[in-house]
């Protein structure tokens, strides 16, 4: 597990000025190599994080589609012969490398604002033992994660004060916990997708659970549950989480033939998720204070033809 710690200074309290957001970028299964790869997706999120007011990305997995994880070996087991003094093994690295040299230049203009990589269950292994996304993840200096990031963010109001009586610097948290995902895939139902995202998600204290892998595409409010405390005082208000898949950049049906069309899946939505969270102050409903806690609010970005 990855632990991030990150902070985001914001102008105000409240979603009445953009610039009291932080917008959280949910992107990942581009599968760049693919023959239905839509660089439209990877574009609309590179533009989102150049323009939104401080906005920050994270890459849910699955950059590369060339092998998975039941395969990797049996690929390598295969990749012993020589092809004019390089082994295949040489040939694919190679091939790899300049594929992320292509993504690193254009994630380059925003790599400040990407928080982390997730490992995805299609990536390959390089000879010295390092995954295709890991390379994409060091090449832009950003930290890379092979299992579950677990994203700790602080909202703070800048500290200035104009006058005397004014109100201090706000703060508020939001834990994030970021998976590529695990099921079955494109061929589950919405419903049951969403259950089963649900249930995985009720096993962490987050407010926003957010997985990849399913190329499905939708941020969705879970039911409210009544918290003690707002981490600073004890307290009762009512709190619902989020659950989120982060859509695709891969067209499942297409000229050539793919897996998702020789298995009658549906075909995937192209998008991603944004997440804008601001810093809400609210009366307790007991104690008669006031009190700041995080808004949430996530919404889908569709790619569409």
């Amino acid at each position: 597990m990855k632990l991030i710690d990150k902070r985001v200074l914001v102008d105000g309290t409240g979603p009445d000025n953009p610039s009291n957001f932080c917008h959280v970028v949910f992107f990942g299964d581009m599968h760049v190599d693919e023959d239905g790869y839509d660089p439209a997706v990877i574009e609309s999120v590179i533009e989102s994080l150049k323009t939104l007011p401080n906005a920050i990305g994270i890459c849910v997995g699955d950059v590369f589609s060339l092998a998975n994880q039941r395969t990797r070996k049996q690929i390598r087991a295969a990749l012993e012969t020589s092809v004019g003094g390089e082994t295949a093994q040489d040939l694919l690295d190679k091939m790899v490398r300049r594929r992320v040299d292509e993504l690193t230049g254009l994630f380059d203009p925003v790599r400040e604002k990407l928080l982390v990589f997730i490992l995805g269950n299609h990536s390959w292994a390089t000879q010295d033992g390092q995954y295709s996304d890991q390379l994409l993840s060091k090449s832009l200096n950003v930290p890379f994660c092979e299992g579950m990031a677990a994203i700790r963010l602080t909202l703070g109001t800048k500290p200035a004060r104009k006058k005397k009586g004014d109100p201090g610097p706000q703060t508020c948290r939001v834990h994030i916990v970021a998976h590529h995902g695990i099921g079955g895939g494109m061929g589950s139902t919405i419903g049951g997708d969403l259950n089963s995202l649900t249930k995985r998600a009720s096993h962490f204290d987050s407010d926003i659970f957010a997985a990849g892998h399913s190329h499905m595409l939708y941020a969705m409010p879970t039911r409210s549950r009544l918290v003690f405390g707002n981490h600073s005082r004890f307290m009762v208000h009512e709190r619902n989480g989020w659950v989120a898949r982060c859509g695709s950049a891969v067209r499942a049906y297409g000229e050539n033939s793919s897996y998702a069309e020789k298995m009658a899946m549906a075909p995937a939505t192209l998008g991603y998720v944004i997440f804008k969270v601001w810093i809400k102050r609210v009366k307790d409903p007991i104690n008669k204070t006031d009190v700041r806690l995080p808004g949430i609010d996530g919404r889908v970005v569709v790619i569409k033809d």
